[in-house]
């Protein structure tokens, strides 16, 4: 620990005494800021959180910053997700900013004990004793026959050192949420089996309460992939996506793209809690997801149902979500090899990709873009529909989706590269947003110049035998 010592005591030696104090209102009035609520003291609070002498009233002035800003984004990517030297940044942006109904009064004590200069040696030391009980639970053994009494199996000794551990470390962290975040890489499954139990044990632990940190979060995430011998059951997926819906949130759309994704890696979720899932993932200003979807799973009936409840489900915020859905899905996809990944195909769905086109709606526009770009079988039909496409666009995020749907055609569909040539070629006549008019003429200079410019094609037309003539 000397190391980080001398880091923590290098680090504090460069922050003024307002911050080491955690007095806000001498700092504001140092800095003019007119108010010590300024969303701009965000570092301020995590600076002293981290690297100052916090007490239980600064800690309180923090709680209370938060929750005043408890809608500034500024504020939320300052603080959320930085747990790394302490849990406490994170912890307090997931009970404050996300409005979770966790009184923080009865978790004052372990937040004091893990915050300031102090708190983040203790914590680095109790992460290192989390990891050394880790490293004994890789070698916990399934139950044996021997465990077994009279036709009931007993918990192993190794399974029963694993829950007093589980209770001590519980005990010393304070709460479900600040032990998980000692847990940093979920991909390490065997501390995870060791120190919360199986995968329905590990479910049950990430919403023990109802609130969802990022270590939480990135457990679910790990819970909801392919993991060997150790992967989620699709009905233990269903259940992630039950759970996170119950709790009528949007704050959490990201998990809830991710498990939606992958229900239908392994299966077909329940119509009404794919509903659900939607509304809250359509509720939410637009934006884009990325998921970590399996290109080699099967996604037709990921794409056949999305589509359907765009064009079908009467609710703007389920046919929202559906767009949202296959515009992250899809985006995943084109980065990997066209051969590698089962494109969707189904009955009706060039129909229904064409309504879809049809839709004025900005998210619709979206899902139509990465539609073209999973789809292998679209050809010189499409083209004024893909030409319009880029004249309609007015996001960032369409021109985004575009620009990937060339690179996507460049590198896999060299069927529809002369197509391609047509339709930029026409759009060069018109007024693109953003950089999407200069995108478009380096791209159709890239697609002419691997163009055949020999002769040899148009030797006929041109009267120019270039193949020399045999000789008698």
């Amino acid at each position: 620990m000397t190391l980080l010592d001398d880091s923590l005591d290098e680090q504090r030696s460069l922050l003024p005494r307002t911050v080491i104090d955690g007095d806000s209102v001498a700092f504001a009035s140092n800095a003019s800021l007119a108010s010590e609520d300024a969303a701009i003291l965000a570092p301020f609070w995590c600076l002293h959180l981290i690297f100052g002498d916090v007490t239980a009233v600064t800690l309180q002035s923090a709680v209370a910053f938060c929750a005043r800003n408890s809608d500034d984004e500024f504020v939320t990517r300052m603080m959320r997700g930085e747990w790394r030297l302490t849990p406490v940044l994170d912890y307090l942006v997931s009970v404050v900013t996300l409005k979770s109904q966790v009184n923080l009064a009865d978790v004052a004590a372990p937040l004091l004990r893990w915050s300031g200069a102090d708190g983040v040696r203790a914590w680095m030391t109790f992460k290192s004793h989390v990891a050394k009980v880790a490293r004994q639970g890789r070698r916990v053994r399934r139950p044996s026959s021997g465990d077994e009494v009279l036709g009931e199996r007993r918990p192993s000794q190794s399974a029963r050192a694993s829950q007093v551990s589980r209770e001590a470390l519980l005990e010393e962290a304070g709460n479900i949420e600040l032990l998980l975040y000692t847990l940093s890489d979920p991909r390490r499954s065997e501390a995870f089996y060791f120190l919360l139990g199986d995968i329905d044990a590990q479910i049950d632990a990430a919403f023990e309460t109802g609130i969802l940190t990022s270590a939480k979060l990135r457990l679910i995430d790990h819970l909801s992939r392919v993991n060997g011998d150790r992967t989620a059951s699709f009905e233990q997926r269903e259940e992630i996506l039950r759970r996170l819906t119950d709790l009528s949130t949007n704050s959490y759309d990201d998990a809830l793209v991710s498990v939606l994704v992958s229900c239908y890696e392994a299966g077909r979720p329940e119509e009404n809690l794919t509903r659900s899932a939607l509304h809250l993932i359509g509720v939410e200003e637009k934006r884009m997801f990325y998921v970590g979807a399996d290109p080699d799973a099967a996604s037709s009936q990921l794409y056949k149902d999305m589509l359907s409840l765009v064009v079908n489900s009467g609710s703007p915020s389920v046919s929202r979500g559906a767009c949202r859905i296959i515009c992250s899905d899809a985006l995943v996809r084109s980065y990997s090899s066209r051969a590698s990944h089962r494109s969707p195909r189904f009955a009706g769905m060039a129909r229904m990709h064409r309504e879809l086109c049809e839709r004025g709606d900005r998210d619709a526009r979206m899902a139509a873009i990465a539609l073209f770009i999973v789809r292998k079988s679209w050809g010189r039909n499409a083209k004024e529909v893909v030409r319009q496409l880029f004249v309609t666009c007015d996001s960032d995020v369409e021109s985004m989706l575009l620009l990937r749907l060339i690179e996507s055609e460049w590198q896999f569909e060299e069927q529809r590269h002369e197509l391609w040539k047509e339709i930029l070629s026409e759009l060069l006549t018109e007024t693109l947003f953003g950089e999407l008019e200069l995108e478009v003429r380096d791209t159709l200079r890239r697609f002419l110049q691997t163009a055949d410019q020999s002769l040899a094609n148009n030797q006929t037309a041109l009267a120019l035998p270039l193949v020399p003539e045999a000789r008698c």
